[in-house]
């Protein structure tokens, strides 16, 4: 922390980031074999995260996120905007071809208490939702999974489509 970037945090991260895409090309193939051999179908297939949940739990951390919104708004914004295309790629690379199955996203930081409203609407949805929507004009629906309460986002998420997402809450008075 604090120091300068070296040449082994970059291969790290490069590694890091190719054993990922590794993981997710062969996930499609282990999907497919499975309901081939035995005839089972994934609950989920693919997997998104919000770009703001990315840089609080892969990149920045919640606290080093949680500094960066009072010192850095706007390059946090930009960040989250910079992921939105590599999300939507991750997303679309590892759906159902055949769009039967919803496509995997767990949210956690955009939640109430983690950030306000404010922040909610400025960083957090404004650069997800519009991966949902290009997502369900690809015909791939979202399984939401919510953990935590985001009763204060029922709003925000009645904007998305109708029937592009299917919503699941740990907490929240619609359980």
């Amino acid at each position: 922390m604090g120091e300068p970037v070296t040449y082994r945090n970059n291969l790290y991260f490069v590694k890091s980031g190719m054993a990922m895409m590794k993981y997710f090309n062969a996930l499609g193939t282990q999907v497919e074999r499975m309901r081939r051999e035995t005839g089972t179908v994934s609950a989920i297939s693919g997997i998104l995260k919000a770009p703001f949940d990315i840089i609080a739990d892969k990149l920045r951390g919640y606290i080093g996120l949680t500094m960066d919104m009072f010192t850095q708004p706007e390059k946090v914004l930009k960040a989250c905007e910079a992921l939105q295309p590599h999300l939507f790629n991750i997303a679309l690379s590892t759906a159902d071809p055949n769009k039967q199955v919803p496509i995997g996203f767990w949210m956690h930081r955009g939640c109430v208490p983690f950030v306000n409203m404010e922040t909610f609407r400025s960083h957090y949805w404004s650069t997800l939702k519009p991966i949902i929507e290009e997502l369900w004009r690809h015909g791939h629906q979202v399984l939401f999974y919510a953990e935590g309460n985001w009763d204060a986002h029922l709003d925000s998420f009645a904007e998305l489509p109708e029937r592009s997402i299917v919503f699941h809450i740990d907490k929240g008075k619609y359980i």
